[in-house]
């Protein structure tokens, strides 16, 4: 039987995958003076809306420090010992004055840490974002460098604690069905096969991605991200790990445990670091400690193609207040260079991003608007 094409069922068709379909952000104007610390306003539309907004807080993301005060915010992050504060400039990102440092050494030493007390303990402890009630969705961020010589002298013996977690997410400490909720780390670690590696755990699964110079380099700093979402049904993906904004393919995406009531309570920044000596410098840096509720966010990127493919140069913004076709935020230079030319992406709660919009570091004049030819891709 021949079929006949009906132009009005066309119509209809068209109709309801429109009013289906969810339009990505689009940013139409940028204000305010583009340099460091100072406040910008992005107008468009569809930028929906941001979770976790709650004005007893500086910010609207859950927690957020980069260290340029010398002293991080006790009020979203603690430690029992704290990272060490490092002051030498050499070893900091570029444009950045402060940076954080783990170690565990085999006997007590007396440091400041990241608080501004000083300590005198074998364990330079990480830093900690603690609430009971974190939703099933998170996306932390930071910024990591181990030291040239990292890996010399990390040799594997059976029993030892051979890991060494530099961005973490635990679960509650209630074990729920046996497994306790999904704990989701980057690490490294040593052992026989791989002598260095970087490793993520889910629940019991955990598997190698390979030499941790793949990642990050000694002796250069890398940003590592992870989104995790508790929320998806049995089966589906429910971890997305990023380094330097590229995408990490990985076999282990699943639920292990059907129904469980996962969650997260603490996420954790250099939070645990293998035995070490007195001797060797293995020492992890940290800078940039970021956590929200949700994967909308602004961006800086290095270059107008936003995707998950390639390994990217970018730095994270500070929102202050988030409406559908409003977002104020703090300028977040980062290690981006006065006089350079950067792109400001707003990406919603579904990972969908904006057009690139171009802006200049510390350029007094109105941003320009984007111009139509500018290449988009997820």
């Amino acid at each position: 039987m021949r079929k006949i094409f009906s132009p009005v069922g066309a119509v209809i068709v068209l109709m309801f995958i429109a009013a289906n379909a969810r339009a990505k952000p689009a940013i139409t104007e940028i204000s305010g003076k583009i340099s460091s610390g100072n406040t910008l306003t992005v107008s468009g539309g569809a930028f929906f809306s941001h979770a976790d907004y709650n004005p007893d807080k500086e910010y609207i993301v859950s927690a957020w420090d980069n260290m340029e005060n010398g002293i991080v915010d006790t009020t979203t992050f603690s430690s029992a010992s704290g990272q060490e504060m490092v002051t030498d400039p050499a070893l900091q990102r570029n444009g950045s004055r402060y940076c954080g440092r783990g170690y565990r050494w085999t006997s007590t030493h007396t440091y400041t840490n990241i608080f501004g007390s000083t300590v005198t303990t074998y364990n330079m402890y990480g830093a900690t974002h603690f609430e009971t009630d974190l939703p099933k969705i998170i996306f932390a961020s930071g910024w990591f460098m181990f030291a040239e010589g990292f890996s010399e002298g990390i040799n594997y013996q059976a029993g030892d604690l051979d890991q060494t977690k530099f961005l973490v997410l635990d679960p509650p400490s209630i074990d729920y069905g046996g497994g306790g909720g999904p704990k989701t780390y980057f690490q490294t670690r040593a052992g026989a096969i791989v002598p260095l590696r970087t490793e993520t755990e889910d629940g019991y699964l955990s598997e190698s991605h390979g030499a941790l110079s793949s990642w990050s380099p000694e002796g250069e700093w890398h940003r590592f991200d992870i989104y995790a979402n508790l929320d998806q049904p049995e089966g589906y993906k429910i971890h997305e790990f990023y380094v330097d904004g590229k995408k990490i393919t990985r076999a282990h995406e699943y639920y292990n445990e059907a129904g469980a009531p996962l969650r997260f309570e603490r996420i954790g920044f250099l939070p645990y670091q293998f035995p070490g000596d007195d001797t060797h410098t293995w020492f992890q840096y940290c800078d940039d400690m970021y956590v929200d509720r949700t994967l909308a966010r602004v961006e800086l990127s290095e270059t107008n193609i936003w995707n998950a493919t390639e390994v990217r140069h970018k730095e994270l913004q500070i929102p202050l207040s988030w409406t559908d076709n409003e977002i104020k935020f703090i300028f977040n230079q980062g290690s981006f260079q006065n006089g350079e030319t950067v792109y400001l992406f707003v990406i919603d709660e579904n990972g969908s991003a904006s057009e690139p919009y171009p802006i200049t570091i510390n350029n007094d004049s109105t941003p320009p608007a984007p111009p139509q030819s500018l290449l988009f891709e997820n």
